[in-house]
């Protein structure tokens, strides 16, 4: 999908504001994927993905949001683009913030796990 998307240029006849989103995302998805083949740094590759990843899920809402209000009549770009922001990245950053925390509390007893202990 982030491929096929420098294909639209029709809207802009070139080079818009949808390209900049589609860098935006290919990055973090790319930043998000390296951790995991590489598992490096070796103690925080984990989180290093998760964040990653997780903002790259948060990208994909805030399109979602825009594209279903910019169906709605009376909207301009940049009121759709506001709203689809403040309703998705607010949340989703508090619950980022939240969930940062459990994740590395999780990640750190999993290194102390004694050898020879059995998953419960």
């Amino acid at each position: 999908m982030l491929a096929t998307s420098f294909a639209i240029y029709r809207q802009y006849h070139g080079f818009g504001i949808f390209h900049v989103a589609a860098l935006l995302s290919s990055v973090t998805l790319g930043l998000g994927m390296a951790p995991v083949l590489r598992k490096k740094p070796v103690r925080s590759w984990q989180q290093l993905h998760y964040s990653f990843m997780y903002l790259s899920v948060l990208e994909l809402y805030v399109a979602l949001v825009a594209e279903v209000l910019v169906r709605l009549p009376g909207l301009h770009f940049w009121e759709v683009a506001g709203i689809s922001l403040l309703t998705v990245l607010l949340p989703g950053t508090a619950l980022f913030n939240r969930r940062r925390k459990q994740w590395q509390v999780s990640e750190s007893q999993a290194h102390y796990i004694p050898a020879g202990s059995v998953y419960k």
